[in-house]
């Protein structure tokens, strides 16, 4: 039987619908939730966005393109402006929900990698996000000559207990992985599996490098890191994981 793959998701989540489809045994279930900013906040970007007063519009997660999905129309909200998306799974989320792409940065996703090939210009970019993101995409693209607008739309934060579909899969003595698709979500997964006392903890497949980086900073390195932010990506990194696994065990 394949190992368990913990995906911090709903059930029906685009990611968790792919990766059921392709024959991964996935167990979906959020250990964060996304508690809005005063949408007060937002009027004027959203009004100003619509207008077509920004030269670009930046994604850096899927999570921004579902929060805003939940809000807005995104055909009628890009209307007028450029989409940049850091990775192919960020893309893929906001085509999912009718809105274009213009460019999209390379796989691994990562800030860095969405600056090197962003144009250099002089327009204005809205970049919104979740409260605490990193500040590496707006100085990236601020030093390529663009005047950058933070948008601070939520807040992840971590739920009070572990999931119970996860706790359920972590049976003691079955081996399990989870997909960290964010800082954020090794953050609060580390939390919870330290809460619950889990004795036999999942390994990380870390959906990009910013992933990555923040599990080592936490002392639990990814098995695997995705070479592209979808689901392909992570069918890959899963298959290469339990390989190296099953490598491992027959050595033992």
């Amino acid at each position: 039987m394949k190992p368990k793959l913990l995906v911090p998701r709903v059930p029906g989540d685009v990611l968790a619908t792919g990766l059921e489809q392709a024959g991964l045994p996935v167990v979906c279930a959020p250990v964060t939730e996304k508690v809005p900013t005063p949408s007060e906040d937002w009027f004027d970007p959203m009004q100003r966005l619509q207008s077509g007063e920004y030269d670009w519009v930046v994604l850096s997660s899927v999570a921004t393109a579902t929060f805003l999905d939940a809000h807005y129309d995104l055909e009628d909200l890009f209307a007028q402006v450029q989409v940049a998306a850091v990775g192919s799974a960020t893309a893929e989320a906001i085509r999912q929900f009718d809105g274009h792409v213009d460019l999209v940065g390379p796989d691994p996703a990562c800030a860095e990698s969405l600056v090197e090939v962003f144009p250099a210009g002089t327009g204005t970019v809205l970049l919104p996000g979740a409260v605490g993101a990193a500040p590496t995409l707006g100085q990236g693209l601020n030093r390529k000559g663009y005047n950058v607008e933070k948008l601070r739309l939520y807040e992840s934060v971590c739920l009070p207990d572990l999931p119970l579909e996860w706790e359920t899969a972590l049976a003691p003595g079955a081996h399990t992985y989870v997909l960290i698709t964010a800082g954020s979500v090794a953050h609060a997964a580390h939390q919870l599996l330290t809460k619950a006392g889990v004795k036999q903890w999942p390994e990380p497949i870390a959906f990009g490098k910013s992933s990555a980086t923040v599990l080592r900073e936490l002392g639990w390195s990814a098995a695997e890191v995705c070479e592209t932010t979808n689901t392909e990506g992570v069918v890959r990194a899963y298959e290469d994981a339990v390989r190296e696994q099953e490598k491992k065990a027959a050595q033992d």
